[in-house]
């Protein structure tokens, strides 16, 4: 029980540690395309400002620099299915740092039967989960003519598997744990151009 527990709490320590240098390279990457010059650099805050994050010399507003890629109007919302309760923590808390609203559920049948299923702009699904799996979600929304783009995540490492999802019109398949930067770069071809 103790090794159970002790476990969750790892697993959420390694997603937030990977959170931090997910959001610090992509703060970075874009802090060079948008051409900040150092002498943009906060070497003091004062207690009213608002916290940037300084990476090798730029400084970056993280909430306007996604929302300046993804050209959004509005937040969009990416729905995470997953019966993983750590991952139902943490993915929405990542996923609102790149800007984006989130809903987590903790099965497919939650998912079909909320109104997040016409709203979601994309799905994070875990591939093996008791009742319905990711793979069969997948297949009874595109029979309900529901298009939305799906990135699968899964702890079963085979590439079989993944080139068959892949197959199947899901964007992306990760491996867990995946890093943020992968992450993202599945967001962005699922999303990049709403």
């Amino acid at each position: 029980m103790v090794q159970c527990f002790q476990k969750k709490i790892d697993t959420k320590v390694q997603w937030a540690i990977q959170a931090v240098w997910a959001i610090m390279l992509v703060l970075s990457l874009a802090g060079q395309k948008e051409g900040y010059a150092s002498s943009d650099r906060i070497d003091s805050l004062d207690g009213n400002a608002q916290l940037n994050r300084s990476v090798r010399g730029f400084v970056y507003d993280p909430a306007s620099v996604v929302a300046r890629e993804f050209s959004m109007d509005r937040q969009l919302l990416i729905s995470v299915v997953d019966d993983d309760q750590s991952i139902r923590e943490s993915l929405p808390d990542l996923l609102k740092e790149f800007g984006f609203a989130s809903r987590a559920f903790s099965s497919a049948a939650d998912f079909l039967a909320s109104d997040a299923i016409s709203k979601s702009s994309c799905l994070i699904l875990d591939v093996a989960m008791p009742g319905m799996s990711g793979r069969e979600l997948l297949h009874e929304l595109r029979r309900r003519n529901l298009n939305v783009p799906v990135i699968f995540i899964t702890a079963h490492k085979s590439e079989a598997a993944r080139t068959q999802m892949l197959r199947d019109g899901a964007i992306e398949c990760l491996f867990k744990p995946f890093g943020d930067v992968p992450l993202l770069q599945a967001l962005r071809k699922a999303v990049g151009g709403k």
